[in-house]
């Protein structure tokens, strides 16, 4: 035996694991469950037949090679090999393997029931005559000047108003940007009162910067305590 060159190794762990095995089994032997238990087991062994059996050909082949029937050696070409024939040209198509009643209707891109939902019921044939109207109506609600700006009615205190409202509408949003951005940074601990309080001063001018002498009752809103 050598472990170098792996000479006998196999046999010796046989042999021990035999002798190991059968070691065991007369440990076991010796016992006193072993009466209980042999009369529970039995080895059957089938007896040796001399008949010797036939392979079983079903008749219908018998038929076809009696009639010279010759199976083709053909194998069908896997989506792999047709890959590798193809390279770059080759598109997976797996709706052509799609066993319908009629072939034409693989590759629909709708089918007639979806989801449960019978698609017919979803489809308008009158769509596009109905579009053409609603074109139609558009058009002459234009030419009438229904959809023209409502800025043109607006006086000149109206228009100010609003692009006021505007600005104020884009610095609350600035200072809630700015609000997010400094809520996790390393600062001195304030407490709740003092916060709002800061907020709503800083809020409240910036406000009132842009807004000038528009009446709204800005400051009070921000200032107001919570119950």
């Amino acid at each position: 035996m050598s472990t170098l060159t792996q000479e006998g190794v196999s046999e010796v762990q046989n042999t021990a694991c035999d002798a190991l095995l059968a070691h065991r089994i007369e440990q076991k032997m010796a016992g006193n469950k072993v009466e209980s238990i042999m009369n529970r087991l039995h080895v059957a062994v089938p007896k040796a037949s001399q008949e010797i059996r036939a392979p079983h050909i079903p008749e219908g082949v018998l038929a076809r090679r009696a009639a010279g029937y010759v199976k083709p050696e053909t194998i069908r070409k896997l989506e792999r090999d047709m890959e590798l024939e193809l390279g770059d040209d080759y598109i997976l198509d797996l709706k052509k393997h799609y066993d319908l009643p009629n072939p034409d209707d693989k590759y629909d891109d709708i089918p007639e029931v979806w989801e449960g939902h019978n698609i017919a019921d979803f489809v308008d044939p009158d769509i596009v005559t109905k579009l053409e109207e609603l074109e139609k109506e558009e058009a002459m609600l234009e030419e009438a000047g229904v959809y023209e700006s409502e800025d043109e009615n607006l006086t000149e205190e109206q228009k100010d108003i609003r692009e006021k409202a505007g600005l104020i509408r884009r610095e609350k949003a600035v200072i809630r940007h700015r609000h997010r951005l400094n809520k996790h940074r390393n600062r001195t601990p304030m407490s709740e009162r003092v916060i709002r309080k800061k907020q709503g001063i800083k809020r409240s001018r910036s406000i009132s910067a842009v807004s000038g002498d528009v009446p709204m009752e800005v400051d009070s809103k921000f200032q107001q305590k919570r119950v």
